[in-house]
């Protein structure tokens, strides 16, 4: 039997989905593709610890979920309001001044457009797959104390 996960949606059948939903006042995003699961899940625990608001958002198909954005953007304009698409409805969940943490294992940038969609900042972090979970919580430690002071200034000229 399918769990279910946020909005409703059966695992596997959409391109993209929150594996733990953002808070209104999130600032930081953690964004990552199925195949990365796995060397994820223990630093990706230690940065939900230390900032228990960070959402994590899972592209289970980055092709699919691009190419249903681009079909569904408006001719004129990006408008919140307007895009229909899967992405934009989950990122129009999170905060403008949010910044989306992308990790990649691999050397390809599946996820490099996710900041069009609504002018998000993404921090793009390519880290090799059989690096150690200390390392890589390391990282994204720092990554993310880099992202809250961007984003706290940021707030700050809005």
């Amino acid at each position: 039997m399918a769990s279910r996960l946020h909005h409703g949606a059966e695992a596997g059948s959409e391109p993209a989905e929150w594996l733990k939903p953002p808070t209104p006042s999130s600032t930081i995003i953690l964004v990552f593709t199925e195949a990365d699961v796995a060397a994820l899940r223990h630093p990706m625990q230690q940065i939900h610890d230390a900032w228990p608001m960070a959402g994590t958002l899972l592209v289970r198909d980055a092709a699919r979920f691009r190419a249903n954005w681009l079909s569904s953007r408006p001719d004129s304009s990006c408008a919140r309001t307007e895009n229909r698409s899967r992405p934009a409805a989950l990122l129009r969940e999170i905060a403008r001044n949010a910044i989306l943490i992308v990790i990649n294992t691999d050397t390809g940038r599946p996820l490099d457009w996710l900041g069009s969609v609504f002018g998000h900042i993404v921090l793009e972090t390519f880290v090799a797959p059989d690096i150690s979970d200390e390392t890589l919580a390391a990282i994204l430690m720092r990554q993310t104390q880099i992202a809250l002071t961007h984003s706290l200034r940021h707030m700050t000229l809005i």
